[in-house]
């Protein structure tokens, strides 16, 4: 469940409360930006970001059997080394 946009928000520059539907603060002209939820924690997302990248490991390892049926395991797994070593030159 997210949380409601507030109703107002205070300025960072003169700390006035204004309304949150503005962009500028009514008595300095400051932008003033709502950045929403409360971010991830670090650990979390340090988390998603190994899952996502096993998951693609996963699909290319996929992808070397269909494309190279007759290849062996050591060849698949030398094949995605390669891939892999290929993306970090980048």
């Amino acid at each position: 469940m997210s949380p409601a946009i507030p109703r107002t928000l205070p300025c960072p520059g003169c700390d006035a409360d204004g309304p949150a539907d503005q962009i500028y603060c009514h008595a300095c002209g400051m932008q003033i930006l709502w950045d929403g939820p409360p971010a991830e924690t670090v650990v979390e997302r340090m988390r998603r970001t190994f899952e996502l990248h096993d998951r693609g490991v996963q699909h290319y390892r996929a992808r070397m059997r269909r494309e190279h049926p007759q290849a062996t395991d050591t060849d698949i797994a030398m094949l995605v080394r390669a891939w892999l070593a290929a993306e970090s030159e980048d």
